[in-house]
């Protein structure tokens, strides 16, 4: 790809969040401050259609997760035919985090979630600095 946008979404259907849309953004366009970050809401199809993208990057963690991708990619097909998905899975030591995971340990002990799982700033840091030129 000539240009990787991280485009942050808005319509979850996650009744609790770790963090609003704008703390996300807000992270995200620091941490990644090489790249560009955007937000938005609505269908994923419209807004690749708006940038004049076809393609979607997803992370998978397990077999069921690409189970629900795999329904997700149908229905992302109904609406615009020409949408290309690319699934990318997780190293095996990350199979099993998911945000609803640190979370719920985040509001026994505050950051121990984080803590445990989330990858420390710098080393995001580091990553996003990476040339592949």
């Amino acid at each position: 790809f000539d240009k990787v946008i991280v485009a942050v979404a808005e319509g979850s259907a996650k009744s609790h969040k770790l963090k609003s849309i704008m703390e996300r953004y807000g992270d995200l366009k620091s941490l990644l401050c090489f790249h560009e970050v955007t937000c938005y809401d609505g269908f994923s199809t419209d807004y690749l259609a708006s940038l004049g993208y076809p393609t979607l990057i997803r992370g998978l963690r397990t077999d069921t997760d690409f189970k629900a991708e795999e329904k997700q990619l149908r229905i992302l097909q109904g609406l615009d035919p020409k949408i290309n998905v690319i699934f990318i899975p997780c190293e095996k030591e990350h199979e099993h985090v998911s945000s609803t995971t640190v979370i719920e340990l985040n509001r026994v002990e505050k950051d121990r979630g984080t803590k445990m799982f989330l990858p420390d700033i710098t080393e995001i840091y580091k990553l996003s600095t990476v040339s592949y030129n």
